[in-house]
């Protein structure tokens, strides 16, 4: 089963107007019309993505005997594009964070924007993070296994820097480090229209996704030669072979740094 934090997130952009509808009344026909929209829209990933989510839904039904019909996601094609490997240069990065300084943004734009740069979570998780979870003496935030996509508890060691923007946030809520009215779940959700607003007024790509935050984070690990069981940790991978996967790569600044190394570089 998906975590069902990510399975939730996903399904209410994706499937919003359909959420008042029984499961049954799901066909392949309607759900396959959905996912080529949303493939134009917003992509092959973020299609394949939504079908898999509702995929996920079907079974949760099915397990719980709220359904014994078929699982018509299963029947829908997707097309999972290649892994993305965009990260952010240095330049970008210093767009970004210069954007996030602008009066026209709300309170929690530029620490929940700085925070993901800093620690490298998944958006989900800092969306959702929670006081109890978090020592702010100790430098240490745990993500509980309910909330990990890798099913285990993940330890996330905050940097001086971000003690501090989240000691600053510490009166706003007993609970959550990112209070929202305007959600249902009492956090905050679904801040893409905003990272949209920052790209803008940052004059930088507008493809940047806020998971390229999170790459760009292990990227600059791996060009800092960080071992990369220590990196898959700082991930919350549970295999090093994942990260060495998906954040193997390293960026011209790196390649040249080494050229330069071995006498290659004029």
């Amino acid at each position: 089963m998906k975590q069902w934090d990510w399975v939730e997130i996903v399904v209410e952009r994706s499937f919003h107007d359909w959420l008042p509808r029984p499961i049954s009344a799901i066909s392949k026909s309607n759900l396959t019309i959905r996912h080529d929209k949303i493939m134009e829209s917003r992509g092959k990933h973020a299609a394949a993505r939504s079908v898999k989510a509702l995929r996920a839904v079907f079974a949760y039904a099915a397990k719980l005997d709220l359904y014994n019909g078929a699982n018509v996601a299963k029947a829908v094609a997707v097309v999972d594009s290649r892994p993305r490997k965009r990260v952010l240069s240095a330049d970008e990065t210093k767009k970004v964070l210069w954007a996030l300084d602008s009066p026209q943004f709300n309170e929690w734009v530029r620490p929940y924007f700085r925070l993901l740069m800093l620690t490298g979570v998944r958006r989900s998780n800092l969306e959702a993070a929670r006081w109890e979870d978090i020592d702010l003496d100790a430098g240490l935030w745990v993500i509980p296994a309910s909330k990990s996509k890798s099913g285990e508890a993940m330890e996330v060691v905050l940097l001086p820097e971000a003690v501090e923007i989240m000691t600053i946030r510490k009166h706003l809520s007993k609970e959550w480090v990112f209070p929202s009215t305007r959600s249902s779940s009492g956090h905050l959700t679904e801040p893409h229209e905003t990272w949209k607003q920052v790209l803008k007024v940052a004059e930088v790509p507008s493809d940047i996704t806020i998971h390229d935050l999170r790459r760009t984070y292990g990227s600059l690990l791996v060009n800092a030669k960080v071992a990369m069981p220590i990196i898959a940790k700082a991930l919350g991978h549970l295999n090093p072979a994942t990260t060495a996967r998906h954040y193997a790569h390293v960026n011209v600044d790196a390649v040249r740094e080494a050229w330069a190394g071995i006498g290659l570089a004029r």
